[in-house]
């Protein structure tokens, strides 16, 4: 078994320690937000990548689930981590409030989100982004969009999704103004997810990417702590 429980009052926060980054949009209006919790860096490339001609595209459609996909399928190989099957998120927008960001630069697809909306929490599930377009800042945009949906949208909580502790991506969520939520993992052996799979991730990696397209679906199933 494995049991995920948010502890709200943890507060001695470790190096890796398993958060989740949220924001709380109670109450704020989306001015507010940009002026007084998003700190300057990341206002500055909000600015950027309006300038660059971006384009986000938002809904459920078949082809926004498979620029997506193959964007996600590339995050997940470079991180060294399988990847979930294309008809698990075609099912997800068809059964759940999902809707899926694609952000595109002169068509191509180069930065994607799942968002889920579920009462009043709107959370992050998935990430996904062609690394050779970061200079134009399409992840700050599509967070940005996703944040002034959820706001619009009269949502409380905007949930960035899982991080490690002190990790990249934590980094990158504080500066939207996040705050971590420890997430306590009850499992009869506790481990560090984070130090259990390393070894396997870097493997992983050096796997050609057409065995790691096909064996990470069938993988999935039995990497629960994933």
């Amino acid at each position: 078994y494995k049991i995920r429980i948010l502890n709200s009052s943890y507060k001695d926060f470790r190096y890796l320690d398993t958060v989740t980054m949220r924001l709380s949009l109670n109450n704020k209006h989306i001015d507010n937000i940009w002026k007084d919790v998003l700190d300057q860096k990341c206002r500055n490339k909000i600015r950027q990548a309006e300038k660059n001609s971006l384009v986000i595209q938002r809904g459920c459609s078949e082809k926004l689930i498979d620029d997506f996909y193959t964007l996600y399928i590339n995050t997940m190989h470079y991180h060294g981590t399988p990847a979930l099957k294309r008809e698990f998120f075609y099912l997800l927008g068809n059964l759940f409030d999902a809707r899926f960001y694609v952000v595109y630069k002169n068509s191509r697809a180069i930065s994607a989100i799942v968002l889920i909306n579920d009462n009043d929490l709107a959370i992050i599930g998935w990430g996904a982004s062609d690394r050779d377009y970061l200079g134009f800042r399409p992840n700050n945009y599509v967070y940005w969009e996703s944040i002034k949906d959820s706001v619009e949208a009269d949502k409380k909580i905007f949930d960035f999704g899982r991080s490690g502790f002190k990790a990249n991506t934590y980094s990158f969520k504080r500066h939207f103004g996040a705050v971590p939520v420890k997430i306590d993992i009850l499992k009869r052996n506790p481990e560090n997810i984070y130090k259990k799979y390393q070894t396997a991730s870097i493997i992983w990696k050096k796997l050609p990417r057409k065995v790691s397209y096909y064996m990470g679906p069938r993988l999935c199933k039995y990497l629960i702590d994933l």
